[in-house]
């Protein structure tokens, strides 16, 4: 199996605040598997990386959970899931990313997708809305 390439990454600090969106498996931000499936990285859940995949050759991903820059692109890409029977959950978290929050994030990938590597629990705190699928 071909080794995935190292993605060069433009890893930021927000500057100002704004919103990114991730599926999460409840609308109750509080939830322990919130926290946990939804806020927590696959390192920092003790999960391997996924062989082949850009987790491999790329930590900050690895380190981080993946997002969307717009609802619209969190929502399409969870009913997509759900459709091929791969659901990554029920409902759509709004995150608020603020300046100073120890959040970092980078875009890559298609349709606004993005990573954002931050501690779980500042991650839930951050949770402005969460919509149905």
């Amino acid at each position: 199996m071909a080794r995935p390439r190292r993605l060069s990454l433009d890893i930021q600090e927000p500057e100002r605040s704004f919103s990114v969106y991730r599926a999460v498996r409840t609308d109750d931000p509080n939830d322990a598997a919130t926290l946990e499936r939804g806020f927590q990285s696959s390192a920092a859940r003790g999960l391997p990386p996924r062989p082949g995949s850009v987790q491999v050759s790329t930590p900050f991903i690895y380190n981080g959970v993946s997002a969307y820059h717009s609802r619209k692109a969190a929502l399409e890409h969870a009913r997509a899931r759900r459709d091929i029977g791969k659901p990554i959950g029920t409902h759509v978290a709004e995150i608020v990313l603020q300046p100073g929050g120890d959040f970092e994030y980078a875009y890559w990938g298609d349709d606004g997708h993005l990573t954002v590597v931050a501690d779980a629990v500042k991650l839930r705190e951050a949770v402005a809305d969460i919509v149905p699928i």
